[in-house]
Order: structure tokens, then sequence, then C-alpha cells
């Protein structure tokens, strides 16, 4: 179903406001609950206690505002989008931005029972069916968010990771203000390409974590064809996965975590201890299967594998599930 933004209005000088409807099954609340325990959120993913808001100060067509999302009736989100003190409020074309955002982080427009038929194929899928289904994955807030955080905090101690993401983005990201209140973007990848690393590991980054950030972000400046996340967005997911490995500091479980997660696509599953430990026992192989058996063992499930993968994430963690 094509995701559009409607009843469009203006709520303030620097406010406009839209419903976005979803297809069947969508609970906003669930959504932003398994958000905000899933590993894709950053600081400036603001959700409150009882995960009916969520807040993220951000670019719409490379322009910053403030975009709250919210449940409304039915299976639809109210979004507002608040323009940036002394700007005019957001016309139509952003507001359909916003909604377009929406969608990619909590895949609105899904057909869920196109998934369910998918992942009843073996005794496997049936099973994560009939435990998690019609949960849909909560997604990180575009590409960039998963490669630099998969950099950042790749094996390091959560607190300390924050304390690295609040570095990058006081220190390079751009500020804004709204309603009065300065915030700090995180910084994209021409704000961190020009980044000193030696002032990245004088903030505490590792030698290879500051090399990393500051290349990433080179790398995707000086190839914006190859590296075009639109591009990316439209390509199977198996050849995005392979393109993204070719950037510095992004291996395998990054690339298919920004394929899956970031872009976001439908059909990939994220080939790791986690998730092979899981499967493993229901195709009579032990925890230590290999790529090619994870791969056709999963196979089946497409083109909805990265349903497959979260679904067996949430089994394996115990995380939201029916019994």
């Amino acid at each position: 179903m094509p995701i559009t933004a409607e009843a469009i209005t203006q709520v303030s000088d620097t406010a406009t406001q839209a419903t976005v409807a979803a297809s069947k099954y969508f609970d906003a609340q669930q959504s932003i609950e398994f958000l905000s325990d899933s590993g894709a959120v950053n600081q400036l993913d603001d959700i409150n206690e009882d995960f009916t808001r969520l807040r993220r100060a951000m670019r719409l067509r490379d322009v910053p505002y403030l975009v709250t999302v919210e449940p409304d009736e039915g299976a639809s989100l109210k979004i507002t989008v608040q323009a940036a003190d002394d700007q005019p409020a957001p016309g139509d074309d952003i507001m359909q931005a916003a909604a377009e955002w929406a969608n990619r982080r909590f895949f609105l427009d899904v057909d869920m029972d196109e998934v369910k038929k998918a992942l009843s194929a073996d005794d496997y899928g049936k099973m994560l069916v009939e435990r998690c289904w019609p949960a849909r994955p909560s997604n990180y807030g575009g590409p960039w968010d998963a490669l630099l955080k998969g950099v950042i905090h790749a094996q390091i101690y959560p607190g300390f990771a924050a304390k690295l993401d609040g570095y990058v983005r006081v220190t390079y990201g751009e500020r804004v203000t709204f309603d009065g209140e300065t915030i700090n973007l995180f910084p994209r990848p021409i704000e961190l390409a020009f980044a000193n690393e030696h002032d990245l590991r004088a903030a505490k980054f590792s030698r290879q974590k500051a090399d990393f950030a500051v290349n990433l972000s080179r790398m995707l400046l000086d190839d914006p064809v190859t590296y075009d996340f639109e591009t990316l967005r439209q390509m199977p997911g198996e050849d995005a996965v392979k393109t993204l490995k070719t950037l510095r500091g992004v291996g395998e479980w990054n690339s298919q975590n920004t394929a899956m997660r970031g872009l976001p696509h439908l059909d990939v599953f994220i080939d790791e201890k986690a998730t092979r430990k899981a499967i493993a026992p229901h195709y009579s192989r032990t925890d230590d299967m290999n790529k090619r058996e994870v791969a056709a063992a999963v196979e089946r499930f497409a083109p909805y594998r990265t349903f497959a993968c979260y679904y067996t994430y949430m089994h394996h963690f115990d995380m939201g599930g029916k019994d």
C-alpha cells in the first residue's frame, strides 16, 4: 500500500500535523515499545514511559526538524513536524518525507498476511508466527545511523559507547533550536569526514575506531553513486549487504544489520551466533552451523527473511511473545 501524509494541517507558526495510515494489524504503541528495546535507538530518540510518543530531531530533505510520532485512531500514526525557531511551518513535501521516514522506521506498508504466509513454510517458521506475528520490526532512524552506531559501538560497553556518541554529536553535529531548546544533531558524513583523528583519540576513541569513523564518512562522500542509500534500498538485500561490506570498518554483521534495519530491506537475515543458536535445533544441527547451512535454512522465508530474523531474535531473547 502507498504511504502518504493525509489530513495535513498547520497547527502553529512552526508546526504541521498529518496522519499516516498503516496496513492491517499495525500497533503503534507496540512498535514504539519494541524500538525502545531493540538497540536501534540513538540519543536523539526520545520515547515516553508508556510508549505512546517518539520524538526525534532529524533532517528531512536535509533540513532540520523536530518530528513527533504518536498512535492515532485505528492502524494510523499522527505525525507532527516542527521547524526550527524562526523558520516557517513545513509544507506538504516535508510532511510526505516524514511519512516515508515513519514507514521505513516501522514497516507501515507491509502486508502482514503475506509475511505470515511466507514464514509458514516450515515448522520453525510456523512456531515464529504463532509466537510473534503480527509484530513488526522497528528500525534505525536511517542507514547512516546504523552504520555509524555499528562502528562506534563494536566490542565496547554500552555506557562507554554512549559517551563516544555524545562526544561526536556535541563536537561535530549541527546545533538546532526548537522552542528555545538547543539540540545537537548527529553529524552527517560531510561533517564527520573533517574530524581530526587525534581529537577522537583524545576523546577515548581507539585508533581503529577513529580511523573507521572518519574514513567511512569520506568513502561515502567520495563515491556517492556506489553508496547512494536510495539506490541500495532498491537493489536486492544480498547485493546491498555486499556493497556495504566494501566500506572501511564495516564487517559482516554491520553490513547485514544496516541493510536489514537501516535501509531497511524486507529480505535480509543476520547470520550471527545468536540466530544460529536459535535456529539450529529446528534443523537438526548443532549451534556451529556454517554460513551455507544458515542461508539454506532461511531461504524458504523469502521475500520476508527480515521478519524471520526479527522473530528469531524475539524468540531467542524472549522478547514480546505471546507465550
